[in-house]
């Protein structure tokens, strides 16, 4: 179990970290942006999550920061027998109740701007602290998960 038992910090080690995080870059042309183009709802809708855009002479940088722990993060409550680890057939065996927890790390393929689902981590735990609190270790304790760096994308228009 984790040595920070507050589920707060651990969430929130897990929601900021550098393996979970996507960091885009758009570069739209200044006229597309404040003319036409910033008519777009999905321009707009960009623009009110972020705040974040700047004017470079003729293009506009428009950087975005997501979190694949918090947009991917799946959640079970499940029976499992407690002989066995696992959800049984039988299902008069399954007696004790864990929290399943799962999300992906961001993948970019070759050729796609757009990240994809990448390697899943999973975690479970008699409380959904204590799931928390064991996919927390499982990245602090993973040497290549702990030094990752943020995916980072460039998308000009």
């Amino acid at each position: 179990m984790s040595k920070t038992v507050d589920i707060f910090d651990n969430w929130w080690f897990l929601s900021e970290h550098d393996a979970f995080k996507v960091k885009s870059t758009l570069l739209v042309k200044k006229d597309d942006f404040f003319g036409e183009a910033s008519k777009s709802a999905t321009l707009n809708k960009l623009l009110i999550n972020t705040n974040n855009y700047t004017v470079n002479g003729d293009v506009v940088e428009i950087s975005t920061e997501t979190s694949f722990f918090e947009n991917f993060l799946d959640i079970s409550v499940v029976k499992i027998n407690p002989q066995k680890g696992e959800i049984d057939d039988d299902k008069s065996l399954n007696t004790k109740t864990e929290f399943w927890i799962s999300t992906n790390l961001p993948l970019l393929e070759k050729g796609l701007n757009v990240p994809q689902r990448g390697n899943e981590i999973n975690a479970s735990g008699a409380t959904f602290e204590e799931a928390i609190g064991r996919m927390a270790d499982y990245i602090k304790g993973n040497v290549s998960l702990s030094k990752k760096k943020p995916l980072e994308i460039r998308i000009e228009k």
